[in-house]
């Protein structure tokens, strides 16, 4: 029996092995970046490269010729990058065909770490597209909300790190999955505080968007945090621990890895934690007021592991992206004060004509902040990369490219956001960009933060855009423009310019150790 099973590991092992090292992209078209070779025996190194310049050589094969087909060796895997002439015959296909759920579980392995839950169903994102969004309006009622949660988060953050040292900064903090520590939190007195600005916000998004997803009792309980914040870190830890395996020994090599003992530890925390709150949603009917229970409400069986999965998965993608984008925003407010005046008085004014309340008209009624935290995502895209998805038949475009099945595709976002077809000027800052003109006063629709405007694949485009932007763009108002309201925000004296980027494998993320001066305002 011993050997059988040993011969029938060294068959897959062959099999797996050859198929990841010895055969041949049959996409017909250019390379870009290094190429792995004849029978990829230069694959690690490919791989590499993309690692390191994934972002200049999107960029480059953008410019170049950006109505071109090109193919690139990313960390994950061989991708057919397109030009965006075929985004309208692609953007609506079905996930039958085109899908953008199992290219986002295949990129993340997340068949090995849970992710793969969004394959069971829509209703994870249902319930953010319909109930999160319907209810945004009471979720953001000033004294049962996220703004009451916001402040108790802040609060505890300043109060408790002044007491607190630093032993250091974490250089990716993302897949370290403790940002929120208060350890990270430098100096601090009455007036003025310095802060490492991404932890900071980190800890906000954390605690407001928990008090969304799971209620205030577990938004403030700091086992529930724990889980969180350490979910998303291992699940990168995972697919990098399995990633240099031959597809057919992941499974048989999983037991012995480090990451597979840290997932099971949180996945089993997760449900004793969320067990007796599902229960109690299942009593409530359908008085739900969290995302918890809308998960509760829509689920045909109650399943307490299926919904610890989707929950977990759901707040994972709100913290990694809002925290980004809120950062990105604050830096670009340090580098430009010339806009703080106009910012700060739209915000009070705002907030005087509800008496002081973050409540949803208030965040209705902040179009600047809207245009400039939408041109700061513009100038900062989270990925070089957008539009994911894998053919799941051939697909015969127009011109009669064949996209073969299994092929992995994407757009070049960043190439498309600093295009002069889709915007004036890309290369020049303007915050007030997306303002409707002369009057400045309101957006349309399409020029919103949460729009999809010719140019912007950031929030996705077609069938599968990103459900709860309208979330993130209410809390990352929120944050921003409490910021605003309270303090006169600065980089540390003598510093003018926001720090560069950092890049990895064509993603992007603002440096996660850059402090910002909050003084505050009287």
């Amino acid at each position: 029996m011993s050997v059988a099973i040993l011969l029938l590991a060294l068959a897959a092992f062959s099999l797996s092995w050859y198929t990841l090292h010895f055969t041949r992209s049959k996409i017909v078209a250019k390379r870009l970046g290094q190429d792995p070779g004849i029978l990829n025996f230069k694959l690690a190194a490919s791989k590499k490269d993309f690692v390191g310049n994934g972002h200049i050589i999107v960029r480059e094969g953008y410019k170049q010729s950006k109505d071109e087909k090109y193919v690139v060796q990313t960390q994950d895997m061989e991708r057919l990058i397109l030009p965006p002439k075929y985004l309208s015959e692609l953007r609506m296909l079905p996930e039958t065909k085109l899908s953008h759920s199992v290219a986002l579980v295949e990129r993340h392995l997340g068949y090995y770490s849970g992710v793969d839950i969004i394959l069971q169903d829509k209703q994870h994102s249902d319930v953010c597209r319909l109930q999160l969004t319907q209810n945004l309006r009471q979720f953001c009622l000033q004294e049962t909300g996220m703004a009451e949660e916001l402040a108790y988060s802040m609060e505890k953050f300043l109060s408790t790190a002044s007491t607190s040292t630093t032993e250091g900064l974490l250089p990716l903090p993302v897949l370290k999955g403790v940002l929120y520590l208060i350890y990270l939190f430098l100096a601090s007195n009455q007036d003025i505080s310095r802060v490492v600005t991404y932890p900071y916000i980190y800890s906000m998004v954390l605690g407001v968007s928990s008090r969304v997803f799971v209620g205030v009792a577990l938004a403030r309980d700091s086992r529930w945090l724990d889980v969180v914040s350490s979910y998303l870190a291992t699940v990168v830890g995972t697919a990098n621990a399995l990633r240099p395996w031959p597809r057919g020994l992941r499974e048989i090599v999983r037991p012995f890895l480090a990451p597979k003992r840290k997932m099971d530890t949180i996945l089993a925390d997760a449900l004793k934690i969320l067990a007796p709150a599902i229960e109690e949603r299942q009593k409530m009917h359908g008085n739900q007021s969290d995302l918890l229970g809308f998960l509760v409400q829509t689920s045909e069986v109650v399943d307490p592991m299926s919904i610890c999965l989707k929950l977990l998965v759901l707040i994972s993608a709100a913290l990694h992206t809002s925290t980004m984008a809120a950062v990105h925003t604050i830096y670009d407010l340090c580098e430009r004060p010339e806009y703080l005046k106009d910012l700060k008085t739209e915000v009070r004014s705002a907030l005087k004509e509800r008496g002081g309340a973050w409540e949803f008209q208030t965040m209705k009624d902040l179009p600047l902040l809207d245009s400039f935290m939408k041109e700061s995502m513009r100038c900062n895209q989270p990925d070089a990369l957008a539009f994911n998805r894998i053919a799941m038949t051939p697909i015969k475009l127009s011109d009669g490219f064949l996209i073969p099945k299994g092929t992995f595709i994407n757009m070049a976002a960043e190439g498309m956001s600093e295009d002069p077809e889709y915007y004036e000027n890309p290369k020049r800052f303007d915050g007030y960009r997306f303002l409707n003109k002369p009057n400045f006063k309101e957006t349309q629709p399409l020029n919103e933060f949460t729009g999809i405007e010719p140019g912007n694949l950031a929030w996705g485009s077609g069938r599968l855009t990103c459900p709860g932007r309208w979330y993130a763009s209410a809390m990352n108002k929120l944050i921003v423009g409490s910021l605003l309201a309270d303090f006169d925000i600065s980089f540390p004296d003598g510093q003018n310019s926001r720090p560069k980027n950092l890049y990895s494998n064509g993603g992007v993320m603002p440096d996660p150790t850059q402090q910002i001066l909050l003084r505050k305002m009287s």
